[in-house]
């Protein structure tokens, strides 16, 4: 029963760090996002000048 449960919390702890993963590549792809549309904004600022 003890080794069960060992095994059940490594399998959440596994979950666990995958969804962090996740997390870190969503907001590094939002970064990116961002970084994007501020160089197309400063390209149209040039433009305009």
């Amino acid at each position: 029963m003890i080794h069960k449960t060992i095994k059940n919390l490594t399998i959440k702890f596994c979950y666990q760090n995958k969804q962090i993963n996740i997390d870190i590549f969503n907001f590094l792809c939002f970064i990116k996002n961002i970084v994007k549309i501020i160089s197309k904004i400063e390209n149209k600022k040039g433009e305009f000048q």
